[in-house]
């Protein structure tokens, strides 16, 4: 009865394990299912939404080629630019017949010139302002037109929100003279596009009931500029997608990416929605659509969850029969092999051998049986043989405490003759300690005498020492006093070579003073030929009377002028000639310096020789002195290891003499050591008659456990 209850609360464990693994198993591949639906379903919205957003940039360009073509065709009626320079406002060019041409999302056109100055607009209140086109970016072409915003917001205009499309207008050399401007009412053309969208899906995907009021529940379109704001939804302001588009940071970072870069297409999508973007032809703007999904699909998403749960209920439930009929039949097999062995275990059986194939858990715990029987058997079987040889040892143990017993009592024959032997040591060593203690004490006699001769050395040594340092500084002394000498002999060199040089200058200047000299006696020879010329002259106008008093003034004046430069080349003559005596004293005096500086020069040699010698011998001093001091280093170190070995030799001789003394002391102590002994001995032999009545006892106890353990079968 309890065999039954304990198979049937395992097999009962066993089906909860299952259960468990098949539950989730089942919510695994639920989950499996549901995602891979969800994620073929978002590929081919993603498809979709990128198909109807190009197709509606496709829409909104041809509007534009269409406004480019009306706006064409207006600046060549009417005389723009004679309209844009004289600031003048004219009724037709901005009427409601223009903007019949135009789509029906452009509420409001109007002209400015290049300042910014609107010369008209169909929004009369608007004439005459200005309008800010800092930021207004345009193409260079002439028809080229640019979608932007204004200060990277939408212009606001009677609380309606407008896209500014510009259109630049030129002069026949491409100048900009002014601008049209028209406004497109965003909200208008949102709604346009949604109303497009929901009839694309309204017969396929979408509720019956769908319709424009409820598609927000469906889809949102938005306008969305460059810097991530967006325009559209239930609110129609701007705002960050931040807080329209229900995405992690990650995402929202890498769509503003996107828009900054400019790409022309972005699609991403999280677990509800899907959002597609597309930028607008030549402007920054860009076409955003949002989808719900889990909207559209709802009927689709419950349809294909019934049906995966109900396959997978069917196939769960298929799998859980088969798992519980397998599983009880194999836990019911195993146990009955314990069942079978269990009972020869309990008589002692243990020649049988168990063991279970698998990796569950019974299979492990029959094989752990099987492992402990085996074990169990190697343990009887060592047990009996150590049981076994425990007697063996016993028996030998017996044995040999009945030599031991004899080999004592014969030992305390031989104690007894060795205490005699002792006895007569300690005489020998009384003796031997005697002749020790009168070698110490020659010893330590030759050990002052060593102290007496280290102190001398060390004496010597310190006075070479300080001689050598004498020598040393008179060595630096006498190098310093080279290295001067030789600076003065390099300065006495140089003063040398300058005189040498000055006095070659000098006589330079006495020759050049010599050849001023024959110049100045040159001028003084013409100045005594022009006063006689002057008299020559004076005596002819004499002889020419009146015609030649004129003749005679001048060759007066000639006559003064000669005297003047005689006079001063006698004045010039002589200060050259004090020039040259002063030259030829300076020369003499230079050459008398250099003879000065040559016999400086060569007593400054004969300075540095001497001093080299002096140098050179004092080298030689101190390398005599530092033999010396080697020499002396050698002989201290000789006599230290002399007094060291004095040393350890009176230490070691007392060591000696503490060593006799202890050997002393040792073979009185060994003598009473065997007096103590031999009564050890004799309570020896008292114990090991003890030992043989407990070994007869222990041979009896062994006999029995060897008949426990034979109970056993091992074999």
């Amino acid at each position: 009865m309890k065999k039954k209850k304990l198979n049937s609360n395992l097999f009962y464990k066993f089906n909860f394990i299952i259960l468990a693994y098949t539950i989730i198993i089942i919510a695994t591949t639920f989950l499996l299912l549901d995602q891979g639906y969800k994620k073929i379903i978002t590929k081919e919205l993603q498809d979709f939404t990128k198909f109807i957003n190009q197709a509606m940039i496709k829409s909104f360009s041809d509007e534009s080629r269409e406004i480019i073509k009306a706006l064409s065709t207006l600046t060549a009626r009417y005389d723009y630019k004679s309209a844009i320079l004289n600031n003048k406002s004219e009724e037709h060019l901005v009427s409601d017949k223009i903007l019949v041409t135009l789509p029906s999302f452009i509420k409001i056109i109007e002209y400015a010139n290049k300042d910014g100055y609107i010369i008209s607009s169909s929004e009369k209140k608007r004439t005459g302002q200005y309008m800010s086109l800092k930021e207004l970016i345009l193409g260079k072409a002439i028809t080229a037109f640019q979608i932007s915003i204004l200060h990277n917001s939408l212009t606001k205009i009677n609380n309606n929100f407008y896209i500014p499309i510009a259109y630049k207008i030129t002069d026949s050399k491409k100048s900009n003279i002014g601008y049209i401007i028209l406004y497109a009412d965003i909200s208008e053309k949102i709604s346009e596009l949604k109303e497009y969208l929901l009839l694309l899906l309204e017969n396929s995907l979408l509720e019956q009931n769908a319709s424009s009021q409820n598609s927000s529940k469906y889809f949102n379109i938005y306008i969305i500029n460059s810097s991530g704001d967006a325009f559209g939804g239930k609110d129609e302001v701007l705002k960050n997608i931040k807080h329209i588009f229900g995405f992690n940071a990650k995402t929202l970072t890498q769509i503003l990416n996107a828009l900054s870069q400019g790409k022309a297409n972005y699609n991403t999508s999280n677990s509800n929605e899907i959002i597609s973007l597309a930028r607008i032809t030549t402007s920054h703007w860009y076409l955003g659509i949002k989808i719900d999904y889990n909207s559209i699909f709802s009927k689709e998403f419950k349809n294909m969850r019934l049906v995966s749960l109900s396959i997978i209920f069917i196939l769960v439930i298929i799998f859980i029969l088969i798992m519980i009929s397998t599983i009880k039949t194999l836990i019911i097999s195993k146990i009955d092999k314990l069942n079978v062995v269990i009972p020869k275990v309990k008589n002692g059986d243990l020649t049988f051998k168990i063991e279970s194939k698998g990796k569950d858990s019974i299979s492990s715990t029959i094989n752990l049986f099987g492992h402990f029987i085996e074990n169990l058997k190697n343990v009887i079987n060592s047990l009996q043989e150590r049981v076994r040889l425990l007697k063996e040892n016993g028996d030998h143990l017996f044995s040999e405490i009945n030599k031991t017993h004899n080999t004592i009592k014969n030992s305390n024959q031989y104690i007894e003759k060795t205490q005699e032997e002792v006895e007569k040591q300690v005489e020998f060593i009384s003796n031997t300690t005697n002749v020790i203690e009168s070698l110490s004490k020659n010893i330590s006699s030759l050990d002052n005498s060593i102290e007496t001769q280290a102190a001398s050395v060390e004496q010597s040594s310190s006075a070479i020492e300080e001689m050598i340092g004498g020598i040393q500084s008179i060595t630096e002394i006498t190098q310093k006093a080279a290295k001067s000498t030789e600076e003065l002999k390099r300065f006495s060199d140089d003063g040398r070579k300058k005189q040498e040089e000055v006095i070659a200058q000098i006589k330079e200047i006495f020759k050049n003073s010599t050849r001023l000299q024959e110049a100045n006696s040159l001028i003084s020879s013409i100045a005594s030929q022009t006063n006689l010329l002057s008299m020559n002259a004076a005596i002819e106008a004499s002889h020419a009377g009146e015609a030649g008093k004129g003749f005679a003034i001048v060759a007066e004046e000639i006559k003064d002028l000669a005297e003047q430069v005689t006079s001063q080349s006698e004045s010039v003559a002589s200060s050259i000639n004090e020039i040259m005596d002063s030259i030829t004293k300076t020369v003499n005096t230079s050459e008398l310096t250099n003879k000065a500086f040559n016999q400086i020069f060569d007593s400054i040699n004969l300075v540095v020789q001497v001093i080299e010698e002096i140098n050179h011998t004092m080298q030689e001093q101190s390398i005599g002195s530092q033999e010396i001091l080697k020499a002396l280093n050698t002989m201290r170190e000789i006599t230290y290891e002399v007094k060291i070995g004095s040393n350890d030799m009176f230490r070691g001789n007392k060591e000696i003499i503490n060593t006799v003394k202890l050997l002393g002391e040792i073979n009185i102590t060994v003598s009473n050591s065997m007096k103590g002994l031999k009564e050890e001995i004799n309570k020896l032999i008292e114990a090991i008659e003890r030992i043989k009545v407990l070994g007869t006892t222990n041979s009896s106890h062994i006999s029995g456990i060897s008949e426990s353990t034979n109970q056993f079968k091992t074999k």
